[in-house]
């Protein structure tokens, strides 16, 4: 395992009760790895990364809109294509709705 389930910082959880994380922003930019590892270390430990943080890290940080979408569509396809769809509709409908 390449993340300790220390590391994690829960935020919250999802209707079903499954742990929200964030720190995928971190992972991505600072540490420059794929989101898909993140991904995998959260889905196989039970947990979901805090999408909508990611967005709002990658804004702060100056990314553009097509790589961060690119990155989430990634890292959400772990748990396979149409959750990574339904992932990516979710994070655009949230960002316009505050834009």
């Amino acid at each position: 395992m390449l993340l300790k389930s220390n590391k994690f910082k829960i935020v919250g959880k999802t209707i079903d009760g499954t742990p929200i994380v964030v720190g995928m922003f971190e992972f991505a930019d600072r540490f420059g790895l794929p989101v898909e590892i993140f991904c995998l270390e959260c889905k196989d430990k039970g947990f979901i990364p805090d999408w909508l943080h990611f967005v709002l890290e990658a804004e702060k940080a100056g990314w553009s809109s097509r790589r961060t979408i690119s990155c989430i569509r990634e890292g959400a396809s772990v748990w396979g294509s149409d959750w990574a769809d339904s992932v990516v509709k979710r994070v655009l409908s949230t960002t316009a709705k505050s834009n």
